[in-house]
């Protein structure tokens, strides 16, 4: 079997979710956030990007379904992280009203 068809989806999800980790990043400096969960959770989205775009380059290789997984697992457990620091945000901002 071959992993490559799979590999430019994965790139553009990669993209997209580094982006918008991006975005939320520089949302927080807009908004003179610094250090907070806010902004931590955009750095786990975009963290979970680039995991996505590792596994979308490793795909080229018939080698590399394990090395795939991996980077799909890491990617997952980066985007969680995200997600409970998203919760902890909206719990910082009900403080800070």
């Amino acid at each position: 079997f071959s992993l490559k068809p799979a590999a430019m989806p994965l790139m553009d999800s990669g993209k997209a979710l580094a982006r918008s980790g991006e975005l939320l990043i520089d949302l927080t400096t807009s908004l003179d956030l610094y250090g907070g969960s806010l902004s931590a959770a955009g750095a786990s989205i975009r963290n979970s990007g680039d995991c996505l775009a590792q596994a979308a380059a490793s795909c080229r290789f018939k080698t590399a379904a394990e090395l795939v997984i991996d980077e799909l697992r890491e990617g997952a457990d980066c985007l969680k992280e995200g997600g409970d620091k998203l919760e902890g945000a909206v719990k910082e901002s009900e403080v800070d009203k």
